[in-house]
């Protein structure tokens, strides 16, 4: 898999982009087939070290995606294989992430070459555990 990984804090020098180990699902989360990642200005105020430097090195940027559940951690039930979804970052830069299924009439085709792990939403069947 590839992604762009923050090496250290600071200006985009600090920015590298290559492989990285591939994800798993793990128990009450769903693993994620990126397909678009957004970065923001909320990503400048991490990559500076402005939010927090106790963030995990190296960081993989990025905490709003779209894509396809590619897998089921154990005891997900609210998904399925192949669901299209959004992921969206919330306080936590990269624990805590809410996964909202993408209704049919939104969802568009598209490809992509990333996966990303996410908990399940808290309000589905089973309650989403932290990362």
């Amino acid at each position: 898999m590839q992604a762009v990984r923050m090496t250290g804090f600071g200006g985009i020098d600090v920015l590298q982009f290559g492989e990285v180990p591939a994800p798993y699902a793990k128990p009450g989360h769903v693993l994620v087939r990126v397909e678009a990642v957004g970065t923001n200005y909320y990503d400048t105020l991490v990559r500076s070290g402005a939010v927090s430097r106790s963030l995990p090195l190296p960081h993989v940027i990025g905490s709003d995606i779209v894509g396809r559940i590619e897998q089921l951690g154990a005891g997900v039930q609210s998904f399925a294989p192949g669901d299209r979804v959004i992921v969206q970052g919330t306080e936590k830069v990269r624990p805590g992430m809410a996964v909202k299924a993408v209704p049919a009439q939104l969802a568009a085709p598209a490809s992509g070459a990333s996966t990303a792990t996410a908990p399940q939403p808290a309000s589905a069947s089973q309650p989403a555990s932290g990362a």
